[in-house]
C-alpha cells in the first residue's frame, strides 16, 4: 500500500493527472530525499511537507503555473512568496532571492544553515518561519516592520540580531528560548513587544526598551536567567503580569514616572535585585510584583501610588528600607 510503501520512498514523482496535495500526504516520510511536482498542481500546504526531516529538493515542473522552485526550493509562481526551504538541505548559507516579497509560516522550520541573506524585496515574515534553525546571526532587512509571532522561537544557537529598518513591533515569543542571545539593539521605531517575546534568553546580559514602547506584556522578559541591566525608557506606561520574573542575575531597577502601574507577578523572584525605585506616576504595584526577591535591600516608592497589592514584597527577607508615601491608601 501507499501508507506503507512511503515510509521507504527517497524519491517520488508525481503524476501528471494530480492537482492537488493534501496535508498529510507525505506524513511519516522520514526518507523522502527529492518530490517531484507535475504542472498541474494547484493546491498544496504548509503541513504537506512538514514531517520530511530528510527532504533536500522539491522540484516542479516547469510547466506548473501555481508554484516554482529554485535550487530545491519552494516557492509560489514567479518565486515571489518562498513556501518551504527544505528541511534535509545542508549548506551553511542560504541566500534569498530578490523576486521574494513573502516568507511563509513555518518556511525554514529546522532549516540547519547558520547564516541567511534576507534581500529588501522581503516585505513580510510570517509566524514560525525560522523556529529551530540553526541561524547563529541574522539582519532584518529594511523593508520588515513587524516580526510575527515565534519567528525564531527555540534558535538555541542564534547569537545576533540587527535591524536595518523601522521595526514597529515584536510578536508573540518571536525570540522565546533563543538561549544564546546576550544582547539586541531594539530601535526606538518599536511601539509593542508582545507577550513572551524574550521569554527564556538565558544568555541575555541588557536591554533598553525603546521610549515608543507603552507596555511590556506578560512574561516579555521572563525568565532571562543572565539579565543584570535593564534600562526602561521615559514613555513606558504598563508593565504586565510577570513582565520581567525570574531575572535571577538583575540587581537593580529604576521605574521611570511615566509607568502607572506594575502589574502582578511583575518582578518576582528576582533574587538577584537589591534595589528598586519606583517613578511618581505610579499608581498601583500589582499583587505579588515584587515577590520572593531574596536579596533585595532598599525599595523606593514614588508619592503617586495609592494601591500596593497584597503579598507586593512577601518574602523580601532583606528588605533593611522601604519608603512608602502618604498617598498610599490601601495595603494588600
Amino acid at each position: 500500500s501507499f501508507a506503507s510503501s512511503k515510509q521507504k520512498a527517497t524519491v517520488v514523482t508525481l503524476p501528471d493527472s494530480v492537482k492537488k496535495i493534501g496535508k498529510y500526504a507525505f506524513t511519516d516520510c522520514s526518507k523522502l530525499v527529492q518530490i517531484n511536482i507535475p504542472a498541474g498542481v494547484t493546491e498544496l500546504y504548509i503541513e504537506t511537507f512538514i514531517e520530511c526531516d530528510a527532504l533536500e529538493n522539491i522540484e516542479v515542473s516547469a510547466e506548473n503555473e501555481s508554484y516554482d522552485s529554485i535550487d530545491g526550493v519552494l516557492f509560489t509562481e514567479g518565486a515571489k512568496s518562498l513556501i518551504l526551504y527544505p528541511r534535509g538541505k545542508t549548506a551553511e548559507k542560504y541566500t534569498i532571492p530578490d523576486s521574494v516579497e513573502k516568507i511563509e509560516i513555518s518556511a525554514f522550520t529546522k532549516a540547519k544553515f547558520s547564516s541567511v541573506v534576507i534581500p529588501d524585496s522581503v516585505k513580510e515574515i510570517n509566524d514560525f518561519a525560522f523556529e529551530k534553525s540553526a541561524l547563529t546571526s541574522v539582519d532584518i532587512s529594511k523593508g520588515i516592520t513587524k516580526i510575527s509571532s515565534g519567528v525564531f522561537r527555540d534558535c538555541e544557537k542564534l547569537e545576533s540580531v540587527k535591524f536595518a529598518g523601522d521595526i514597529e513591533s515584536i510578536g508573540c515569543g518571536a525570540f522565546e528560548s533563543c538561549i544564546s542571545l546576550k544582547s539586541i539593539d531594539l530601535p526606538d521605531s518599536i511601539t509593542t513587544i508582545a507577550e513572551l517575546a524574550f521569554y527564556n534568553c538565558d544568555s541575555f546580559k541588557s536591554v533598553t526598551v525603546p521610549k515608543n514602547v507603552k507596555k511590556l506584556s506578560t512574561m516579555a522578559f521572563a525568565g532571562c536567567d543572565s539579565l543584570e541591566e535593564v534600562v526602561l525608557s521615559e514613555g513606558i506606561e504598563f508593565m504586565d503580569y510577570r513582565a520581567f520574573s525570574d531575572c535571577l542575575s538583575l540587581k537593580k531597577i529604576n521605574i521611570p514616572d511615566s509607568v502607572t502601574k506594575i502589574g502582578s507577578y511583575a518582578f518576582s523572584r528576582c533574587q538577584g535585585l537589591t534595589n528598586v525605585i519606583i517613578g511618581n506616576g505610579v499608581t498601583s504595584i500589582g499583587h505579588s510584583a515584587f515577590e520572593v526577591c531574596l536579596n533585595l535591600e532598599s525599595v523606593t516608592i514614588g508619592n503617586g501610588v495609592i494601591d500596593i497589592g497584597s503579598r507586593a514584597f512577601s518574602d523580601c527577607i532583606n528588605i533593611k528600607s522601604i519608603t512608602i508615601p502618604d498617598s498610599v491608601a490601601s495595603i494588600g
